[in-house]
C-alpha cells in the first residue's frame, strides 16, 4: 500500500524549490543569491531572520 505524501516529503519539496527558482530566475536575472534567499524564505513559510 502507498503512503500518502506529506509535508516531509524532502524529495518533492526540492523539486518544486528548483522549479520556482527556474521561474522566478526568468523574471529576476542575474540575481542568483537573491533567488535563492527568496525561495529560502519562501519554502520556510516566511521564518527568516532579517
Amino acid at each position: 500500500m502507498r503512503q500518502p505524501k506529506n509535508e516531509h516529503d524532502f524529495g518533492d519539496w526540492k523539486s518544486r524549490a528548483e522549479s520556482f527558482e527556474g521561474e522566478l530566475g526568468k523574471a529576476v536575472v542575474g540575481m542568483q543569491r537573491a533567488i535563492r534567499l527568496i525561495t529560502t524564505s519562501v519554502f520556510g513559510r516566511g521564518h527568516v531572520m532579517m
